[in-house]
């Protein structure tokens, strides 16, 4: 055994107290850097060498040497499993030392450790745990590069083959020199058709494994034991799993949803048995790194080009509501017009003229098929253009209260929206429309298309991402935050509304608690106090997201409650007050104070890392 793991199960033994998992955070900053090289990953890992200093000198009571060097070894054991085979960092001494936080001869011995006995002890360590817990190992997934590279072989071959079903269709060579040329729109139909048949499956197949590579990379990988979750589990199987399992995973196992009581129980047991008191996992909840889902964006952006984004597309979203309108109209009237026809009145005549000059060549036609074809290619060309450059925003608000459902409806997509992704658990009120849902399930032929195109801008209905009952729809929620063209193609649809999210009651705390670490903003609604609003500040203070939160109100009277039942000790923040229509009293002031929220968030986009936020008290 290596003088890392050794001297890591001397201070764990001593303490019963886990240390800071590093990893995902490393794993996040790593996956989304643009380049990725040697120097730009030690630019990272020396990043997070000072910042964890900065922390460690900052916590009061001071921590001892032991718990010093505990974590500073966490952030190089991290490192070295990150990047197994970079070159050691030329510092023998980390910056606790040379920053002023010197901890005693043990620390310094641990902190003093070559990185080649750290990744000796590392890759033993790690090796149990995954085949124990489940967890993946960083050499697995689709990269970046083979990510890029099937899409570009899937693309050409797509190509390829629509293009010899179009020369299929047309018969030869002899059609195409004729001098009939009604074989181009043919073809052409056939060749866009076949390439979307082609392209669709493997394309979705590569962004599929990315996406789950970027949650491995993250460390969200798969939780659940299978044993745990068996209700025919024989206790001496239960038994012989959990003494496999380290503490870290026992923890998991004992806060899942899915594992059996008995499970639980068995897994209580063992941890019991290892020295950690009841209280400590009874009340654990996972860490705000092992939450946090890896923000999609590409590349870097400034907060005064972000600006201009989304006012750009506030106005296409204006025109594509206004061009759906129009098409709406000009159905409706066709099908009053038919209607009319059928029937045998004097005025046929004039109807039938009507639909005469609608169909002949000229202005009305030309401006008929533009108004089509903005209108059926707006959604794709945004969905593409604005990928990957939207917020991510939670929306906590009271349940049952359909009065103020209501106005949130409205004020959502007008001020929330237009900043990115909002998301929100179901309830009654907050749901997708009944009409909606009733016409998509209409058996006819892309009839939910035209359902979906046209009443979803003018209806800005919300759509249900996901139903979260178990485990594996939890995991579904966590790729499809990590989904890039769908978010932004569904979002343009409904006009920025929130989508919401069905979870059952075991699983709305980890929904709520895996978005919160997630999403760049958090708004609160405090007009009404429910049995979950006590729940949700605990967590944001707990979890130190304070600094990403924004609160809203449509009555004071509600307010003033929350604020003595919670603000009690300290001031109270600043609420922004809504009417019963969704409008802010003060839209100047919401839009400053969001602006201060939301630069922190794009600046730790542009720098490959999480938004910063104080050290969580659950760690």
């Amino acid at each position: 055994m290596s003088g890392a793991v050794e001297i890591y199960e001397q201070t764990a033994s001593s303490r019963r107290k886990l240390t800071t998992n590093y990893y995902p955070i490393l794993a996040r900053a790593v996956a989304a850097l643009r380049s990725d090289s040697e120097q730009t990953r030690d630019e990272i890992y020396e990043r997070a060498r000072d910042t964890l200093v900065n922390q460690l000198k900052m916590v009061n009571p001071p921590l001892s040497g032991a718990d010093v060097a505990a974590e500073m070894w966490a952030l190089e054991a991290a490192i070295a499993r990150v990047s197994p085979a970079s070159s050691p960092s030329k510092r023998t001494e980390t910056a606790a030392v040379r920053e002023g936080v010197t901890p005693d001869r043990t620390a310094r011995k641990v902190v003093a450790i070559s990185s080649a006995a750290a990744r000796d002890g590392v890759a033993k360590a790690e090796s149990v745990r995954n085949e124990a817990s489940g967890e993946p190992s960083t050499q697995r997934g689709l990269s970046v590069r083979a990510a890029r590279l099937a899409r570009t072989i899937a693309i050409l071959i797509a190509i390829i083959l629509s293009v010899a079903v179009g020369y299929s269709t047309v018969g030869g060579f002899d059609v195409v020199y004729s001098e009939n040329r009604g074989w181009i729109l043919l073809a052409l139909q056939q060749m866009i058709i076949s390439f979307f048949v082609i392209a669709f499956p493997p394309l979705y197949l590569v962004s599929l494994l990315r996406r789950r590579t970027r949650l491995r990379a993250a460390g969200l990988g798969k939780r659940l034991v299978r044993s745990f979750a068996a209700n025919n589990a024989r206790p001496n199987d239960l038994q012989q799993t959990a003494q496999k399992l380290d503490d870290h995973a026992l923890q998991w196992s004992y806060f899942l949803p899915d594992h059996t009581p008995q499970a639980k129980s068995v897994a209580g047991a063992e941890l019991e048995r290892r020295g950690i008191p009841h209280e400590h996992f009874a009340n654990w909840s996972p860490a705000g790194e092992e939450l946090a889902v890896p923000p999609a964006i590409d590349g870097t952006i400034t907060s005064a080009r972000f600006r201009a984004l989304k006012i750009r597309k506030a106005l296409w979203f204006s025109l594509f509501r206004w061009s759906a309108f129009v098409l709406a109209t000009i159905i409706a009237a066709s099908i009053v017009l038919g209607f009319l026809e059928a029937i045998p009145i004097p005025s046929n005549e004039t109807f039938a003229d009507f639909n005469r000059w609608l169909n002949e060549p000229g202005i009305p036609r030309v401006i008929f098929y533009t108004i089509l074809i903005f209108w059926m290619t707006s959604p794709l060309m945004v969905g593409f253009l604005y990928r990957g450059r939207a917020l991510r925003v939670l929306l906590l608000r009271p349940f049952g209260e359909r009065r103020m459902t209501r106005a949130l409806r409205r004020f959502v997509p007008e001020y929330l929206g237009t900043e990115g992704y909002v998301f929100t658990l179901s309830d009654p009120n907050y749901k997708p429309n009944l009409l909606f849902d009733t016409l998509l399930m209409v058996p006819i032929q892309s009839f939910n298309i035209l359902v979906t195109y046209l009443l979803g801008p003018l209806l800005r209905n919300s759509i249900r991402i996901c139903s979260v009952r178990n485990e594996r729809k939890f995991r579904k929620l966590q790729e499809f935050l990590l989904r890039k063209f769908r978010p932004s193609v569904w979002s343009f649809l409904c006009g920025g509304q929130a989508f919401n999210i069905r979870s059952t009651d075991k699983w709305w705390r980890s929904c709520l608690q895996l978005l919160m670490h997630s999403c760049d903003v958090l708004v609160i609604d405090l007009s009404k106090t429910k049995a979950g609003t006590g729940w949700e500040f605990d967590q944001l203070r707990l979890r130190c997201l304070h600094s990403r939160c924004l609160f809203v109100a449509g009555d004071l009277a509600d307010v003033k409650a929350v604020f003595d039942a919670h603000f009690a000790d300290e001031e109270p923040p600043l609420v922004h007050l809504y009417g019963k229509t969704g409008k802010l009293a003060d839209p100047r002031s919401f839009e400053e104070h969001i602006q201060s929220i939301i630069e922190p968030a794009i600046a730790g986009w542009n720098h490959g890392l999480p938004q910063p936020a104080p050290p969580s008290l659950l760690t």
